[in-house]
């Protein structure tokens, strides 16, 4: 059985955090967060306690491929100017020599959007600007088709609607093959 301790509040430090205008509706002042130390005992046998401090300020630290942000914007920039780019968008970016190819990326605590190396890329086009883009055709051409599955399901849909049934529970979220199954079943029930 896990047991969780809470113990706090403490007073964090604004310097120490990239979020110091944060403030709590318990603090005395206005640039100190309230923070809330956590005990987790890892094993009802165990004196063990994994102990975390919440909420976490730290920066967290991606790297992103300078071919990769410059193929999807179609950019001819310099490493210090994508650094620029990413400074406009309050990321910090770091480039270093040994590794010509990479740039080094501390996302904020406030920058709970960013979550892989494309949303790095699209920060930069927007700190570029959009308008500003060229605008290409894509070198790869593909045609769109419906597939056999879904030509069958808007069949099946359609006659249902027609037979004054009314669609209730969309399947978006359901993966394919339980399409495929729930559609095979409903063949040979009607």
């Amino acid at each position: 059985m896990e047991q969780v301790e809470v113990v706090g509040p403490t007073s964090l430090n604004p310097s120490s955090s990239s979020s110091s205008s944060s403030s709590s509706s318990s603090s005395s002042s206005p640039f100190n967060l309230s923070a809330i130390s956590s005990a987790l005992k890892l094993s009802s046998s165990s004196t063990t306690n994994v102990s975390t401090l919440y909420p976490n300020l730290s920066t967290r630290h991606m790297t992103a491929s300078i071919p990769y942000i410059l193929s999807c914007t179609n950019l001819q920039l310099n490493p210090q100017e994508l650094i620029g780019l990413l400074s406009k968008m309050s990321l910090k970016a770091s480039w270093d020599a040994s590794r010509p190819e990479v740039l080094n990326v501390e996302i904020p605590v406030t920058r709970s959007d960013i979550l892989h190396e494309c949303d790095i890329m699209e920060d930069v086009a927007i700190a570029y600007g959009f308008n500003k883009l060229v605008k290409t055709i894509p070198k790869t051409s593909t045609v769109g088709k419906k597939t056999s599955l879904a030509k069958l399901s808007d069949a099946i849909r359609r006659e249902i609607a027609l037979a004054g049934f009314t669609e209730v529970l969309p399947l978006i979220l359901v993966g394919s093959f339980l399409l495929f199954l729930f559609f095979f079943c409903f063949l040979f029930v009607f």
